[in-house]
């Protein structure tokens, strides 16, 4: 929260002078209540350095026995209290924080300054378990939109026919809305390349394979705002080098049918790390149905429907926010593949069924998907 505020600062021409405990008071707070007071205290500054027009900030820590006390103080031009309207950001501050077990106060007098506005979040060492089952408020998530645009340029090589090899290269566009920062932030950059080993000899027919690679960390883990508000989770790089095992299966319903079934899943597991954080490990699968019965001289039109399934776990690390990571979805994805030979055309569209995220997450309404590939 130190490096945090000094950023803050130093972006808004703040003059900061930090207190923290001494190491006779350290205690150990949970990742749930850690998450909770960065997330307030960014929204907190964030109002000294706009509204209430502050040129110096004062930040202190106290931990005194099970209670944790976050004190900003400012020479902002103060404000009158009781004045404090519903929907306001102090108004909100408080409600977010007392539904989080902790107390909010505001003081307006020349305290250190010639005028000073005090606010006090003050959150218990140990929290109480919550366990959620439903939708939490979007005012909970101090994230409010993220927005991604993914083109995957990639190739696939067979030597023979029964090996083969496979590249993905990434370049993604993300935009990113937080509550603290006054507009969208948006950066481009190749994401985390994929290179997979292909093996398809298990039947005369190429039906079934396996796939064996790594993800590695090529994508930028070090995008930064002046709020610090990007955090690893977001950013368009893991930092992670990864394993990956895969495998495909597809046949036909019944003897001389146009109808298929198909299954594949690849497994995610990340193997080494940097900037001390380790995304999830990650699970997706998928399986579904196809009719290839649609031909029109030489093009075949082929719909598809599937269910996809995705699990991962929490992340870890020093940069990780584990209670606020980990999922489990389900999407059906109707699609269409239109074959031109040697041109093929993929699309569909992936609604989300069944979701159970961790923590306060931004969770997607809709994931539509487009491929076009050349066969040589």
């Amino acid at each position: 929260m130190g490096e945090q505020a000094e950023r803050f600062s130093a972006a808004a021409g703040l003059d900061c002078n930090l207190i923290l405990p001494s190491a006779e008071d350290e205690q150990l707070v949970p990742a749930q209540v850690r998450h909770d007071l960065l997330g307030l205290a960014k929204e907190a500054l964030a109002k000294v350095a706009r509204p209430a027009g502050a040129r110096k900030l004062v930040l202190e820590i106290r931990a005194p026995h099970d209670r944790l006390c976050l004190i900003i103080i400012n020479d902002g031009v103060g404000f009158d209290p009781s004045r404090v309207f519903a929907g306001s950001g102090l108004r909100n501050l408080r409600e977010r924080l007392e539904a989080t077990y902790g107390t909010f106060g505001i003081t307006i007098e020349p305290r250190m300054y010639e005028t000073g506005e005090e606010a006090v979040r003050d959150l218990p060492a140990v929290a109480p378990e919550v366990v959620l089952s439903a939708s939490a408020p979007a005012e909970n998530n101090d994230d409010k939109r993220i927005e991604t645009h993914f083109i995957t340029v990639g190739t696939q090589y067979m030597f023979s026919r029964s090996w083969g090899a496979q590249l993905e290269l990434p370049i993604v566009n993300r935009t990113f809305d937080s509550a603290a920062n006054a507009g969208s932030i948006n950066w481009t950059g190749l994401g985390d390349i994929r290179l997979k080993c292909l093996y398809t000899g298990f039947s005369d027919d190429l039906s079934s394979g396996v796939s064996l690679g790594l993800k590695l960390p090529t994508g930028s883990y070090t995008q930064t705002d002046p709020l610090g508000d990007i955090d690893r989770d977001t950013q368009i790089g893991s930092g992670s080098t990864d394993f990956l095992f895969g495998g495909f299966y597809r046949h036909a319903l019944g003897k001389n049918s146009h109808w298929e079934w198909f299954a594949q899943a690849e497994l995610d597991v990340p193997v080494a790390k940097q900037g001390d954080y380790r995304p999830g490990v990650e699970v997706n699968a998928a399986g579904g149905i196809d009719y290839r019965g649609w031909n029109w001289g030489r093009v075949t039109i082929t719909p598809i429907f599937q269910i996809i399934g995705s699990v991962r776990g929490h992340d870890c690390g020093a940069a990780a926010a584990p209670d606020d990571s980990g999922y489990q979805r389900i999407l059906l994805a109707p699609g269409i593949e239109v074959n031109l030979h040697p041109v093929m055309i993929y699309a569909d569209v992936e609604l989300p069924v069944y979701q159970n995220f961790t923590g306060n997450q931004l969770v997607t309404p809709v994931l539509f998907k487009v491929g076009l590939s050349f066969m040589f």
